[in-house]
C-alpha cells in the first residue's frame, strides 16, 4: 500500500474514498475561484466595451459577480472615476483560493 492506496497492475491508482472525496474538493475549489475570477475579469473588459449584442452575456456575468463586487464596493470607495473592487476581489479570491487548497492538502496529508 502507498500513501494514495494500492495499484491494478501496476497502472491505475486504487484510492480510498476519502482521498477521492478531497480530491475531488480540491479540483471544484480550483475550479470555483478560476470560473469566478475570470468572470470578474469579463465583466470588466465588458464594461469598457459599449457594444448591445452582448446584453444576455452582459446580465449573466453580473449576477454572478455582483455579490462579490458590491461587497468589496461598501468596503472600498472609489479613487475618482475609477473602481479598484474587481483588483481587491481578485487579490481576495486568490489568497481565499490557495488557503483552502493549502488546508484540505493539509488534511490529506493527515489521513
Amino acid at each position: 500500500m502507498t500513501a494514495a492506496g494500492s495499484w491494478i497492475f501496476g497502472v491505475f491508482p486504487i484510492q480510498s474514498g476519502s482521498m477521492v472525496l478531497l480530491q475531488f474538493l480540491q479540483s471544484f475549489v480550483s475550479i470555483f475561484f478560476d470560473l469566478l475570477s475570470f468572470a470578474i475579469i469579463a465583466r470588466v473588459v465588458l464594461s469598457w466595451l459599449q457594444s448591445s449584442g452582448a446584453g444576455r452575456l452582459k446580465m449573466i456575468i453580473y449576477d454572478i459577480t455582483e455579490p462579490v463586487l458590491g461587497f468589496f464596493r461598501k468596503i472600498i470607495p472609489r479613487i475618482g472615476m475609477i473602481d479598484i473592487s474587481p483588483i481587491v476581489a481578485l487579490l481576495f479570491l486568490d489568497l481565499t483560493k490557495m488557503i483552502l487548497l493549502y488546508l484540505i492538502s493539509y488534511l490529506a496529508m493527515s489521513l
